[in-house]
């Protein structure tokens, strides 16, 4: 049975990787056609200024056909922004998708240890009270999931522990690695808030 559950949670999180894969090569996709219909517009609007250069030059032009060119161009300008607008905001929410890729925690399940509690009591017991931060950086760190290992650092536990073992707290031992956690937190950036803070500019605590 444990077996089984292993399994699945290995596929559960190989789906959920391609899924995020997925929405960011469609992200990429839409920059590259934003980028194909900037330039199309573009070298539309350079017509358009040599036709209106060259009436402006001729003395006898129709005035009509200035003025509407004016308002062609106008129009084509306006365009112009607007995809460009496009493009960054796209380029932006593909660039936060990345970062938020990057927060999400890179950890396999170990061989199943019987768990006690929940991330809840566990924050509670040990006298936490900024919630909110603790929540936030343990989620990022391991999804609260006191039999986390990472499978490439080996850190592992609530709080990825580098190298595994050093809080003395057990694998599944959540209450143990969260008390462990608060004191580390505590003792190298004075709070929650500060620790959260340092991962938001570097991706790690």
């Amino acid at each position: 049975m444990k077996r089984i559950v292993t399994i699945t949670g290995a596929i559960l999180l190989t789906g959920f990787v391609l899924i995020g894969v997925n929405s960011l090569r469609n992200m990429d996709i839409k920059v590259q056609l934003r980028e194909v219909k900037i330039k199309d517009t573009t070298v539309e609007l350079r017509n358009l200024n040599e036709q209106y250069d060259e009436l402006l030059q001729n003395n006898q032009a129709d005035q009509k056909k200035i003025e509407k060119l004016r308002e062609e161009k106008r129009k084509l300008e306006a365009d112009l922004q607007a995809k460009k607008a496009e493009k960054a905001r796209i380029a932006a929410k593909k660039a936060e998708a990345e970062r938020v890729a990057k927060l999400q925690p890179k950890v396999a399940q170990a061989s199943s240890v019987s768990v006690s509690g929940t991330c809840e009591q566990w924050i509670a017991n040990a006298g936490i009270s900024d919630v909110g931060n603790a929540r936030e950086l343990i989620r990022r760190e391991s999804g609260c999931n006191p039999n986390a290992i990472n499978r490439s650092s080996g850190a592992c536990g609530v709080a990825q522990e580098l190298p595994c073992g050093k809080s003395g707290c057990s694998l599944g031992d959540g209450a143990c690695q969260v008390r462990w956690m608060n004191s580390y937190v505590a003792s190298r950036y004075g709070s929650w808030a500060n620790a959260v803070a340092f991962h938001n500019a570097h991706d790690w605590y």
